[in-house]
């Protein structure tokens, strides 16, 4: 038998969480930490459930619950794409999967859902686990309005503490009625931890009365990582410790939260002692927004504040001391390089001087509220009734007087929650449909208006992603084999702003009217030719591509040279080529195929492992890839499998000189051709050949830091040029 030396006291991840200094913390979470809070899910969530849907990306400590608590229950898994439509698939799930399934989110993504809903679902019994933000009352009773049968848990926990440690089920929603408040309590601890309010000398509280939430026993992490300072600061010992009771430990976290015990023995949330905020379940340090901001070379001081926004969710402000105003677009562009948006304010306010109290504080009571037009460009109305409805729709959701054709939908306040329901009220209002992809690539209102009434998105192959300097020749991004480039989304925020971007992306993918054909990379080669040089005739091109789409670029680059134009840049991103056996093709296959159809015939060209392709029949069913059609899926498989098939028939022939050749691989997917590659890639390079290897895997590898830093790479041999 194979007998582990692995303790409960070993240490089991490290998941990052905003700190307060301006850079992030490494929490530092145990075996058994883990272990206890698995163990409380799976009697108190799984044993009545069929699987679980994971929606949060792995950085996130909520998706513990929902990745590892169906594994270890013996339940299935849902793992949904990452994507701007997360929402509209989990609405999906909901509504048409016949199996009880769990769904761990944030309130503000339950309202998401909500939106999407009109009609009762009285046999729905899904189990949704609710938290990283306070719950609304209102919001709950809204929902089992329409959903009575199904399970709702407040679920209260930092990270410290291993992702929950009070729940509070809601069985009913008189009780939050009748006792008027708008919050949902957090309720009780969950098994082996305790929870002690405590004031400032570390005294009990009355029922009642506010204090600051401590938390021990099994699940309290270890600390934060080469942070011991802060670990002292943070992790006290417990004064109220007593070996003989189950749940206590020796160390108590202390959270900076505010509650306060209810008659009914419950926890009820009241808010934070310090500055850090909750926005869309993510917690952020106030702090690390203001020293991004503080970067800036004429800002000389800063405050970021939450307040509550156009929907009542909040949102975050911030207002700066200097002596001139400085565009909205270009701060938020700055700071768009240095944090996640959902830490980038909606509003970035100028200010002469800050207000201050008789103590010399900044008096925050005075601050300005936020217009939804500060900022904006010179009001220029509606003038087509494709704008005008999409004004209308604007000034509903985000609650403002005056929508124009020049204004930013984002500038004004929204964001991708409201992002939904303006989709859903322009499919209603002008039967067009639209995606949330056409609302975040449009520069403004009249740029949608023009977007969903040519639908330039969804035709041909070239889109420009980003307007830059006109002087600079533009970057063409290559799209792998699922034929879109929102892939790119990422590292187009960290391109420098100058450069000019297109996107090529397969047109099948969006023309009902045209048919997926089996292409040679030859022929698609020599299509996107034709559609990069109707908008730069003449070279030299410069030419970026991820996966399918280096090799895509490659072929390119033979057709250019063909025709006698050159190319100055081609940039590889973890691509290899060369016909590949089927065993290896059939590996490669299997994370992305679960997303679609059966692919029966495919699959049995590959192999004929049956009950791997049954498989794929049930992953479908259940997922049923939210708003897309079964049509439509059928499209994306064939998009694949001729993507595929054309890779796999390509054989690299003698190509042109390239003055400048980049290729970044991913260490955690290794493949025995890349070596090849980067010697073939070497020929190919008449000045600068650089190799950058990331300790990431292949579908990562254009995200989180590796993507920002293959954008910025590349932006700096662009600018050089």
């Amino acid at each position: 038998a194979v007998v582990s030396g692995v303790q409960s006291s070993h240490l089991a991840y490290v998941i990052y969480t905003s700190g307060s200094t301006g850079k992030p913390k490494g929490v530092m979470v145990e075996h058994q930490g883990v272990v206890n809070y698995l163990h409380f899910i799976h009697d108190a969530y799984f044993k009545k459930l069929s699987g679980a849907v994971m929606s949060s990306p792995l950085g996130f400590d909520a998706t513990v619950t929902s990745l590892l608590g169906p594994l270890v229950c013996g339940k299935y898994l849902i793992i949904l794409p990452d994507s701007e439509d997360t929402i509209r698939y989990m609405h999906q799930l909901h509504a048409r999967s016949s199996q009880p399934l769990l769904f761990k989110l944030t309130p503000s993504h339950l309202e998401g859902m909500l939106s999407l809903s009109s009609q009762s679902k009285p046999g729905c019994q899904h189990s949704f686990i609710l938290g990283g933000e306070a719950l609304n009352s209102t919001l709950v009773a809204q929902w089992v309005a329409l959903n009575p049968e199904s399970l709702l848990v407040n679920e209260y926990g930092p990270t410290e503490t291993v992702v929950g440690c009070s729940t509070y089920v809601i069985d009913s929603t008189v009780d939050l009625i009748t006792r008027k408040s708008r919050t949902v309590p957090i309720g009780k601890p969950i098994s082996n931890m305790m929870l002690y309010v405590l004031n400032a000398a570390l005294q009990p509280m009355p029922l009642g009365v506010t204090g600051e939430l401590y938390i021990g026993g099994a699940g309290v992490a270890r600390g934060y990582l080469k942070q011991p300072d802060l670990t002292a600061e943070r992790f006290i010992s417990n004064p109220y410790y007593d070996s003989s009771c189950a749940g206590h430990g020796k160390r108590l976290y202390k959270t900076g939260d505010l509650v306060r015990y209810l008659p009914n023995g419950m926890l009820e949330y009241v808010g934070r002692n310090d500055h850090q905020v909750k926005i869309r379940g993510y917690r952020i340090e106030l702090g690390e927004i203001e020293a991004a901001l503080l970067k800036h070379r004429g800002i000389e001081e800063v405050l970021v504040m939450s307040q509550p926004g156009v929907d009542g969710a909040p949102q975050l402000v911030g207002y700066y001391r200097s002596n001139d105003a400085f565009p909205q677009t270009e701060l938020k562009a700055m700071l768009v390089r240095e944090l996640p948006d959902y830490m980038v304010p909606a509003f970035l306010i100028w200010l002469k001087e800050f207000p201050l109290t008789a103590n010399g504080k900044i008096a925050r009571q005075q601050l300005p509220v936020p217009d939804a037009r500060n900022g904006q460009q010179e009001f220029v109305a509606p003038r087509t009734a494709v704008e005008q409805a999409l004004s209308e729709i604007w000034q509903e959701l985000l609650q403002i007087e005056q929508v124009g054709a020049t204004d930013n939908f984002f500038a004004l306040g929204g964001h991708s929650l409201l992002g939904v329901k303006v989709v859903i009220a322009v499919e209603k209002r002008l039967n067009i449909a639209m995606t949330l992809r056409q609302l975040f690539v449009a520069r403004d209102l009249g740029d949608l208006a023009t977007s969903l009434q040519t639908q330039p998105v969804n035709q041909g192959s070239c889109i420009q992603l980003q307007a830059g300097d006109s002087n600079q020749r533009p970057l063409f991004l290559i799209h792998p084999v699922g034929g879109d480039v929102i892939c790119y989304s990422h590292m187009l925020k960290h391109l420098p702003p100058s450069l000019t971007v297109y996107g090529l992306s397969k047109k099948e993918l969006y023309d009902k009217d045209s048919e997926v054909t089996l292409q040679t990379m030859e022929h698609l080669a020599w299509d996107y030719v034709t559609q990069m040089q109707r908008v730069q005739p003449q070279g030299p091109y410069r030419l970026l591509g991820w996966s399918n789409g280096g090799v895509i670029s490659l072929a390119i680059t033979e057709r250019l040279k063909q025709q006698g134009n050159k190319v100055d840049y081609l940039g590889l991103i973890d691509s290899v080529w060369k016909a590949k056996p089927k065993d290896v093709l059939y590996q490669e296959l299997q994370p992305v195929l679960p997303q679609f159809t059966a692919l029966t015939e495919y699959m049995d060209w590959l192999s004929q492992d049956t009950e791997l392709v049954s498989d794929f029949d049930h992953a479908y069913d259940v997922q049923n890839l939210a708003v897309m059609t079964q049509n439509t899926v059928e499209r994306i498989r064939q998009i694949i499998v001729s993507g595929i098939i054309g890779l796999n028939n390509y054989t690299l022939r003698r190509t042109q000189q390239v003055d400048n050749v980049q290729y970044f691989t991913a260490s955690l997917s290794p493949h025995p051709l890349k070596q090849q590659c980067e010697f073939l890639l070497k020929e190919i390079a008449a000045e600068r050949f650089e190799h950058y290897n990331f300790e990431t895997d292949h579908h990562s590898i254009v995200k989180s830091d590796s993507g920002k830093c293959i954008a910025e790479s590349v932006g700096q041999v662009l600018l050089s040029l």
